[in-house]
C-alpha cells in the first residue's frame, strides 16, 4: 500500500509575519562549496498495530524547490521488528555433581532483528534470582554447585532494536547438587 506525505514549506519574515517580498529571501541559503544551502527532514512514522516482523517499509522523497525541476532521492527502507525475542535453559537432571554443564538458545521472532543477547539466572535453595552470565548467543558452560544446594536458572534475550523478554513466572530448569 503506497502512501505519500506532502510537506509545503514557506519562507516567512520574522519582522513581519508574511512571506518575504524579496525572491531571493528563503529557506535556505543557495547551495555552494560550503554545503550552507544544504537541508534536511526528519521524521518518525509508526507501523499500523499487528504488522508482523520481517514487512519492509520502503521510503522515498520527490523534492521541488519553487519552479525547478523535482529532485528524486534515492529508495531506503527499513524492516521492521515487532517482538521479543525467547530464550530458554535447556533441560537438566533433576540430580548432579557438583559440576555440570549449563546450556541455553535464544532466537528471535521470524524476520527480527536478531538476538544481540542473553541474561542467565541464578536461585539457590530458592533465594532471589541474581545474574550470573550475560553472553551474545547460544552456548553452554560449566556451572559449579554446592552439595545439598538446589538451583533454579532461567533466561531472559534482548534483540537488535531493544525488545526485552520478559522473566518467565516459573525457573526454565531445576538441579539439586
Amino acid at each position: 500500500v503506497e502512501r505519500a506525505l506532502k510537506f509545503l514549506m514557506r519562507s516567512v519574515d520574522p519582522a513581519t509575519g508574511w512571506y518575504p517580498e524579496d525572491p531571493f529571501v528563503g529557506l535556505l541559503y543557495p547551495n555552494d562549496d560550503s554545503g550552507r544551502g544544504t537541508g534536511s527532514l526528519t521524521y518518525r512514522v509508526r507501523p499500523k498495530t499487528g504488522v508482523p516482523s520481517g514487512t519492509v517499509i520502503r521510503n522515498r522523497a520527490r523534492i521541488v524547490f519553487d519552479n525547478n525541476d523535482p529532485i528524486d532521492t534515492p529508495e531506503v527502507f527499513n524492516t521492521l521488528d515487532a517482538g521479543p525475542p525467547a530464550s530458554s535453559v535447556l533441560a537438566l537432571p533433576t540430580e548432579s555433581g557438583t559440576m555440570f554443564p549449563v546450556s541455553w538458545s535464544a532466537q528471535d521472532d521470524p524476520g527480527g532483528s536478531g538476538v544481540a543477547s542473553i541474561s542467565l539466572f541464578v536461585s539457590a535453595d530458592g533465594t532471589n534470582y541474581v545474574p550470573w552470565l550475560e553472553t551474545n548467543g547460544a552456548g553452554s558452560v560449566w556451572f559449579r554447585g554446592a552439595p545439598g544446594t538446589t538451583f533454579r536458572f532461567y533466561t531472559t534475550s534482548r534483540d537488535n532494536v531493544g525488545h526485552e523478554e520478559s522473566a518467565p513466572g516459573v525457573p526454565y530448569a531445576t538441579v539439586t547438587v
